[in-house]
């Protein structure tokens, strides 16, 4: 996803909060060069999320269908106030 539209969802998503909202989310991070889907590094989820909120929890997502395995990112993040 380019920067300026991730930048854009983030923030209509933290508007719609409450302070210290909680927002989850799953990413897929398969690594390949083209898209849609694009890929995303668990660096990048950090990096964008930290504009607006503080990331509780970044892991490869256990309970991936088997052909995504390894290659899903879920968070917990909290709006900051």
């Amino acid at each position: 996803m380019p920067d300026i539209a991730s930048c854009s969802i983030l923030f209509t998503l933290a508007g719609t909060l409450k302070p210290h909202g909680i927002l989850l989310g799953l990413f897929y991070a398969h690594n390949k060069p083209s898209g849609p889907p694009y890929t995303i590094t668990a660096e990048e989820v950090t990096t964008r999320l930290s504009t607006r909120f503080e990331l509780d929890r970044l892991n490869i997502a256990p309970d991936s269908f088997e052909n995504r395995a390894d290659n899903e990112l879920e968070f917990i993040a909290r709006r900051r106030d």
